[in-house]
């Protein structure tokens, strides 16, 4: 890896790694608005068409989505829209099981997308797990799809990256969130009638058909392209039948009840965290020294996500990138016992969530952040580093050094901006 891109796209989140090999690896890519600035000269559309044309010329081009969320994937359809073939590859979060076998977040989001009318916030958040693979293979084709869990790992610029999670089964859901299916499952099942009958077979036969898919597109699969477009297109046809079922799911006289369940604040906040949960957490291969390949990603990963592969967490860090976005919810405290060099911070202006933490500024580290507006300590202070200039530090923060090749690395940009580098500054 030779620099890191953080781009500004509001709330939201696009980094794009340059390898030696001119090849790119685009982690997550989406923002939560059309509009990337208050005063609507910026689309998030147009912003896309820039990055496209700015990595256009790598060789090879990846793509690895950390977790289904809006701010972190609504950009790979436009991007794929504009140009079918832009990634040779594309990394996909398999989303884990329940003790019962079941992937829970996508049953979840079947309930939803079946019963919660479709211009709810509630909707919105949980729509990307059921119809991502299906509207992404339609897109790039089923060749360049894979699915990454717990064990896997995978290579960009010659380096080995391994995905520390989550893993696939049993995975630890919160509680609320397998109450709620089953609570749903049991009204349904007390209403007995064709149209249940006919929704409960589809659900359980999706929630199957996805398992397959990420077992087909799996980094060890040995299924051939048959198979994959086969998986694929089951999950499409299926996806169809539930459509043609949703007028009468709706006009069912218990359809108001469920619908109210999974309408509530607290199971939207519930559902949110719980693919937050889920985030693919990834870090470079130790060669037994600490290098500027020294790095973990973490998505939107939340505290109990970090503490469950804190024993595969190395002491040492180049860079490290912020859980969600830097805001409290993502705070893990186990950041201040590790020598980190840099610290990535993808945070627009607006959006939930709240402030940036300023328990990153404490830590010895440099905070890269695309923008500063929403940092606390930042605006008490002009600048949440201790030092304006970058001087670098060796990888691990073992002591200052001169600055890589003129600088760390690692710049950020946005719509209007020119890319730069602390050192610039």
């Amino acid at each position: 890896m030779q620099w890191i891109v953080l781009h500004d796209v509001g709330f939201g989140e696009c980094l794009v790694l340059g390898g030696n090999r001119r090849d790119i690896l685009m982690v997550d890519c989406g923002s939560v608005s059309p509009w990337l600035d208050t005063e609507g000269r910026w689309r998030f559309s147009d912003y896309l068409e820039k990055i496209r044309q700015q990595t256009g010329g790598a060789e090879e081009r990846t793509f690895l989505l950390t977790h289904f969320h809006k701010d972190h994937v609504c950009g790979l359809p436009m991007l794929l829209k504009a140009d079918p073939f832009y990634f040779q590859k594309i990394y996909l979060p398999a989303s884990p099981l329940d003790a019962r076998g079941i992937p829970l977040l996508l049953e979840l989001s079947i309930f939803t997308d079946a019963f919660v009318p479709k211009q709810t916030m509630v909707s919105r958040l949980s729509a990307g797990m059921l119809h991502t693979f299906g509207r992404i293979a339609a897109l790039a084709g089923t060749e360049v799809l894979y699915t990454l869990q717990q064990g896997d790992s995978f290579m960009f610029d010659g380096v080995a990256y391994d995905v520390l999670w989550p893993p696939r089964s049993p995975y630890p859901f919160p509680p609320g969130c397998v109450e709620l299916s089953m609570q749903a499952g049991r009204i349904l099942q007390r209403h007995p009638s064709e149209t249940v009958q006919a929704f409960l077979e589809l659900k359980d036969e999706l929630c199957r058909a996805y398992v397959r898919c990420v077992d087909a597109l799996a980094q060890n699969t040995q299924s051939d392209a048959a198979e994959r477009q086969a998986c694929v297109e089951d999950i499409r046809l299926l996806i169809r039948d539930l459509n043609y079922l949703l007028p009468s799911l709706r006009s069912l006289p218990v359809a108001d009840r469920i619908a109210g369940l999974f309408c509530g604040q607290e199971y939207s906040r519930a559902y949110s965290d719980a693919v937050n949960g889920a985030s693919l957490i990834f870090h470079n291969r130790w060669e037994g020294a600490t290098s500027y390949e020294d790095v973990l990603f973490t998505g939107d990963a939340t505290p109990a996500a970090m503490d469950a592969v804190r024993a595969q967490l190395r002491g040492d860090y180049y860079i490290v990138k912020a859980p969600h976005h830097g805001t409290a919810a993502g705070w893990w405290e186990g950041f201040s016992s590790m020598r980190i060099s840099h610290v990535l911070i993808s945070r627009g202006v607006g959006g939930p969530g709240g402030e940036i933490d300023p328990q990153y500024a404490q830590l010895n580290a440099l905070c890269h952040c695309t923008s500063a507006a929403a940092c606390g300590v930042a605006q008490l202070y002009g600048c949440c580093n201790r030092r304006l200039q970058c001087t670098e530090t060796s990888p691990g923060g073992k002591g200052a050094g001169e600055c890589r090749k003129e600088s760390c690395g690692i710049f950020t940009t946005g719509p209007g901006r020119k890319i730069r580098c602390l050192c610039d500054i």
